[in-house]
This record gives C-alpha cells, structure tokens and sequence, in this order.
C-alpha cells in the first residue's frame, strides 16, 4: 500500500493501492475485501474484481475492478476509477530536494 495525499490538502493522508489480478488476494487481505471472479464454477475463472464489505452489511458496498484504486481513509475503504483517483489524489510532497536551498 502507498501513501498518498488528497490535493489541495496537505495534512490529509490516505493509504492507497491501484488493484490488478496480481495483488487482488493481498489487496483483499488489507482491506477485508473477497476476490471475485466471473464465473467461479469454471475453474481458472477469469478475474473479475474485488468487492468491499463494511461492518453493517453482509452485501458488497463497493465491487472494484482490475485499475481501479482501494483507498483507505479515517472512514474506511472505498474505490475509485482510475481518472478519478488523480484528480483527486497525489503521491506525498517529498521536501528533501527542496531547490530553494532551504
């Protein structure tokens, strides 16, 4: 998972992580996620994304899919489609190559 920081925010900080095939078990290990696939009686199933869980439903809240991001904030996880993400997500400022000279 990568830290990320919401833009125009500079305090607010996010864990976030882009899902792909390669890392939906361990993206579902992070956030209490299950791995989906197409069709799971068909075995290798195509992939088909991730679905996130809260506390309060046995349902999935959110279904995301290879590309998109799982964001973990103070509220919980939740996902976004790529061109979302960017709008409103960057990586952290790093101020150690700051060329003031500072």
């Amino acid at each position: 998972m990568h830290k990320y920081r919401v833009k125009n925010h500079n305090k607010d900080k996010v864990l976030a992580v882009e899902l792909t095939e390669a890392n939906a078990h361990e993206v579902a290990g992070w956030c209490g996620g299950e791995v989906i696939y197409e069709d799971p009686e068909i075995i290798p199933s195509p992939f088909a994304g991730l679905a996130l869980f809260n506390a309060y439903s046995d349902a999935p809240q959110e279904v995301a899919v290879a590309g998109d991001f799982v964001v973990k904030d103070p509220l919980g996880y939740c996902v976004f489609p790529p061109k979302v993400f960017k709008q409103f997500f960057a990586p952290p400022r790093d101020y150690s190559t700051n060329k003031r000279g500072r």
